[in-house]
């Protein structure tokens, strides 16, 4: 379940990702795989909808108007401002058969735009929220992480194969990065944001090794 910033709605799904053989075995053996239900607060509707197959995150703009579906293959933006939401669907592998999974969507603060970092995939995905199209933007080699700086203002890919950073304005996710290069005797997959956005805490979970930077 994710609830909107404003309170207004709760989307629930089922996470494949998360489920394991008793959760399988207490809903009785029948879950749906492409389905998000939005559940408006104020009156109990109920609004099922088909997002694509594997749901795997849900975010919000910071307003709440509208609400956004990863999956694999396929980004949903949803207008919760109208009485009846629908999905629009918008393919973001160009592969349906065999894409790169989907691990992590990010919204601009403005709520322009979701940029989305699949597995093994060198670029990120760039969706327009206002006009439903996808881009794509360059990053590093193998990007294992995408995080936001807590003001919002940048966002921040970790490229592990290329042993970089490449920061991102999310005032215009189009305009070039700024690309940090790590110590090239570390191997860091994952960053995490100090509350003032000034810092970042680099870490690896893929290795044996335990080190931080």
């Amino acid at each position: 379940m994710e609830m909107s910033p404003d309170g207004e709605w709760v989307a629930c799904w089922y996470d494949a990702d998360t489920a394991d053989a008793i959760d399988r075995a207490a809903a009785g053996g029948a879950q749906s795989f492409n389905e998000v239900s939005f559940v408006r607060l104020s009156d109990g509707a109920h609004f099922p909808m088909v997002v694509g197959f594997n749901p795997r995150g849900i975010r919000y703009t910071d307003d709440g108007s509208i609400g956004v579906v990863v999956s694999d293959a396929y980004l949903a933006v949803v207008d919760l401002t109208v009485d009846v939401p629908v999905p629009d669907r918008l393919q973001i592998a160009e592969d349906l058969i065999d894409p790169p999974l989907a691990e992590e969507v990010l919204i601009t603060p403005n709520g322009d735009f979701a940029l989305v970092r699949q597995f093994g995939a060198d670029e990120l995905v760039v969706v327009d929220l206002l006009a439903l199209e996808v881009s794509r933007v360059e990053t590093g080699t193998n990007p294992t992480d995408l995080d936001a700086t807590p003001d919002g203002l940048r966002a921040v890919a970790v490229a592990r194969g290329s042993g970089e950073l490449w920061v991102y304005d999310l005032a215009d996710p189009f305009a070039l990065p700024d690309i940090v290069p790590l110590p090239p005797t570390e191997v860091f997959g994952s960053v995490l944001m100090s509350p003032d956005g000034t810092k970042g805490l680099l870490f690896s979970t893929a290795t044996g090794v335990s080190r931080y930077g």
